[in-house]
Order: C-alpha cells, then structure tokens, then sequence
C-alpha cells in the first residue's frame, strides 16, 4: 500500500471521497523518509510543510498528547461550568475536598 492509499484510506474514515477525489487530494503529497532519531523540525527552524507520519513512533506521542490534550480541556469546561453554577461558598466547600 502507497503513502497516497494509506492518507486516501486514513480520511475516508471521516469522509466519502470518490477515487477520483481521493487522486485529487492526494497528488500533493509527497512521500520522506526520515531515518530513525532523525529531526524533522529543530529549534529556531521555520516550518514550510506539514507532515503526515505514515510508519513510525511519531503517532504514539502524537496520541498521547492529543490524550493530554482533550483531559485539560474537559477539565477547564468542568471547572468553568462549576463556577457559572454554583455559589462562592459551593465552589469553596469543593475546593477543600
């Protein structure tokens, strides 16, 4: 399976797209490969292109961090939807447990 197959095949799952479409929105892409601990962005480095890891240890962080990621933001909604509900002695009484 190509690079273009497994993107075509990665965004079908949120979207229908013909083979055609799938063609289309694919022929930009151009396939890299990175040699392992190879850097691909570094500091002070202006991004010009986005990558998309097909193969490789990048997803599991990426994974982990989109987990952390959607953990603060569930809690800061809790927390903003507790201080627009509750009274100051309510949010204070929770506050101590």
């Amino acid at each position: 399976m190509t690079a273009h197959d497994r993107i075509a095949a990665y965004v079908r799952k949120f979207v229908p797209l013909s083979e055609e479409e799938a063609m289309d929105f694919t022929a930009p892409f151009k396939e890299v490969k990175i040699k392992k601990r190879q850097f691909i962005v570094q500091p002070g480095f202006v991004a010009k292109h986005r990558w998309w890891v097909i193969k490789g240890a990048v997803p599991a962080f990426e994974t982990f961090f989109r987990i952390l990621a959607e953990r603060s933001t569930a809690s800061m909604q809790r927390r903003i939807i507790m201080n627009l509900t509750h009274t100051a002695e309510e949010r204070y009484h929770y506050f101590l447990e």
